[in-house]
Formats: C-alpha cells, structure tokens, sequence
C-alpha cells in the first residue's frame, strides 16, 4: 500500500506488549498500543507509548474513536469488552482476533465437558463457582446488568472478525468442530528468543524433580495427576507447582491440602512470582514435566521445557499433541506412560531425543508465517479501501 497503514493492537493486560511491538515494527505500518482495564483498578505502567484506558463511563466512545480511523485491529484474547467493540465498530477497519485459547474454552460452554480429567471431575461437585462459571456469567449480564452475556457477543462478534490469527493449525480446525470460526491465518506474535531467551539453556537430568502445570487453574487436572503420583510405587521423586495465578482460591486451597497430605516434605508450591529468568532457572531444575490441561495451555511453559531437554508429558485429550507429532516432537502421553515410567525410574530423556526435540522446536518457531501473512493482511486492507 501507498499509504501507511494504521494498526491498533488492544490488550487485557500489557505482558506481551514488548513481544508484538518487536512483531509489527514494519516498514509502512504505524501501531497504537491500548491496554483495557477494570474502572477499578490502579492503571499499571504499560510504556509512554501504550494507552492505558480504565473501562469507565466512556471507555469505549475513545477507544472507538481509533478503530474508527485505523485499518486494522488486532484483539489479544477476545473477551466481551473487545467483542462490544467489534460489534459497535463503524468504520472499514478490518478485526483480528489473536487467539489465546481461553476464550472459547473458558468463555463458552461447548468445550465444558472435554476440560477435566476423572478425579477432579469429582471435585466440581464442592467447587460449583468453577462448575457453573460459564452459566452464572451468562445470568449476571443477562439478567442484573441487563446485556447480552459473553458467550453471545462472542458469537455475534465473530462474523464480524476478518481473520483469526495462530500458529497451530490442528487446534483450529479442532476447535471448528464445534463452532465456526474466522478465516486462519498462520502468525506468531513472538519470535524464538522470547520463548527461548537462552539458546544454550538444559535442563538438570540428576535432580529427581517433577514439574507439575503452570497454574493453580483446575485445568491443570493437578489432582488426577496426585492419582497417578499415588498409584505409583516409586517415591523417590519431589514434585513442584507453580501456583502463582488462578481465580479460585478455594481450588487452590483444595490442591495444597491434598498434596501436603499425600507427598508432604516432597512437594514444593511456588506462590511467589519470580522474574523471567529466575523463573526460567526454576523450570530447568526438573528433568520431568507433566502438563495435564486437557486443551491447549502453558504452550510457552510447554515449548520451554521441550526445548532445554525435559521428558514432557501431556494427556492425551491435548489437541497439541497432534501438532507435535505432526512436526517430529517427541511427547510422552500421561495416562498411558507416567505411571509406568515412574516405577521404573525412566523419567529422564534420551539425549539424541533430547537433541531433537530442541532443533524441531527451533523450527517450529522459527519460520516466515509472519511475513506471508502481513502481505495478505495488507491486501485485505487495500481491497477494503475500495
């Protein structure tokens, strides 16, 4: 195009700011950064160059006011605020929604009945905040705030997004099994080295040390995974979880108590968040990881932990596993292999697996998506003016 091209990139949170700022620096192309926050809260600093907007009265008239006179939009993670935006949008700007997952696994109920594993299955029963959350949502808007609840503006917004931006292409065709999506486009909005920021980076193969999830989020199934644990005759091993987010403090709770009954001086929980890289070293203590979401998640945490060498296990529910197989990645199904693996103190991996693991990983993250996609962006715009 002869004319530069006004982006708007609208966030939730400012995390990854820096990681797609690095993605959109394109000849041609000029980007506002907008990050959307409760009326509520203290607006977090975001850079000179971000907008921080609190969601008051009039939130959205200004936040309208850009899209109305940009090109394109980019909304990261599509929840109801962003979807009302979509839909009240007048202009000929274009909307992309870049995917994150939770938004339709959390956000709507087709996926409800695929996210838990047998044992925490059993739990829901105490937790009815997390059993019926997607339903309660829907009542709240529906009937106190009298709007249209999220899962309905998800839906209505959709046929008004252009494209739907990710670099897995068996999730989303997994995921039009169940409701239609957008037109896919293949992109990454982070490069290899914001996953990898230590290229040379391993894993520490003498510690007996498993990682358990990423979260204190229930699809992290951390309690069938304490079944497994049980089951086995080997009790050699430590066991960490990283529990520094999750919107249920009851189910947290719940997973602490069961594993300090169970495992007591062998496990740990980290509570506390840790700089990148600290965090980053915290992860290379385990030779062993069991990411147990039975959807696509932690798929940074995933990558990570692949690429530094660690025997990774996931269920075999995960739709990732497909790609990764599709793409010479070696993962270890949970429900068939850890148990076993365990009691026969196999829980580290091969080296030339290992070795492998890393190139494909580099590979699969490493491409030229990006740039054919923003050219068949650029033209969807130009055909747009028009």
């Amino acid at each position: 195009m002869d004319q530069t091209i006004k982006a708007v990139h609208i966030f939730t949170d400012s995390k990854f700011i820096l990681w797609v700022k690095s993605s959109f620096a394109l000849h041609g192309w000029e980007s506002t950064f907008i990050v959307l926050q409760p009326a509520s809260s203290n607006a977090a600093h975001a850079g000179s160059d971000v907008i921080v907007t609190t969601m008051d009265h009039d939130w959205k008239r200004k936040v309208l006011n850009i899209i109305d006179t940009s090109h394109i939009v980019f909304h990261y993670f599509l929840d109801n605020h962003k979807a009302s935006l979509i839909l009240n949008s007048s202009g000929r700007a274009i909307h992309c929604w870049c995917f994150y997952g939770a938004e339709v696994y959390q956000q709507t109920p087709l996926f409800r009945d695929m996210l838990y594993g047998p044992v925490t299955r059993l739990y829901l029963r105490l937790l009815p905040e997390i059993k019926y959350r997607v339903m309660l949502r829907s009542w709240y808007y529906r009937i106190l705030r009298r709007e249209k609840p999220p899962v309905e503006l998800l839906q209505l917004a959709i046929k008004k997004i252009s494209g739907i931006l990710w670099y897995v292409p068996e999730e989303i065709a997994f995921i039009n099994t169940r409701i239609k999506l957008p037109p896919w486009y293949n992109f990454q909005f982070f490069s290899f080295s914001d996953i990898i920021p230590d290229p040379e980076a391993r894993c520490q193969p003498i510690n007996k040390k498993i990682l358990i999830g990423n979260s204190a989020t229930i699809e992290n199934n951390h309690l069938d995974v304490l079944d497994a644990l049980q089951k086995a005759q080997n009790q050699a091993y430590s066991v960490s979880l990283p529990m520094t987010y999750g919107l249920f403090p009851r189910y947290k709770s719940l997973v602490k108590r069961k594993y300090s009954k169970v495992l007591k001086e062998r496990v740990f929980f980290l509570e506390n968040h840790l700089p990148l890289e600290k965090y980053y070293s915290f992860l290379a203590e385990h030779p062993t990881a069991v990411f147990l979401h039975h959807r696509q998640q932690a798929l940074g945490n995933v990558l990570y932990m692949l690429y530094i060498g660690a025997k990774v296990y996931l269920s075999r529910e995960n739709i990732i596993n497909q790609w990764f197989r599709n793409n010479q990645v070696k993962v270890f199904i949970f429900e068939d292999d850890f148990v076993d693996d365990l009691n026969a103190g196999s829980m580290i991996l091969e080296a030339s697996v290992a070795e492998n693991n890393g190139k494909q990983i580099r590979i699969l993250l490493e491409h030229q998506h990006n740039l054919e996609t923003i050219q068949q962006l650029e033209q969807l715009i130009q055909s747009k003016q028009y």
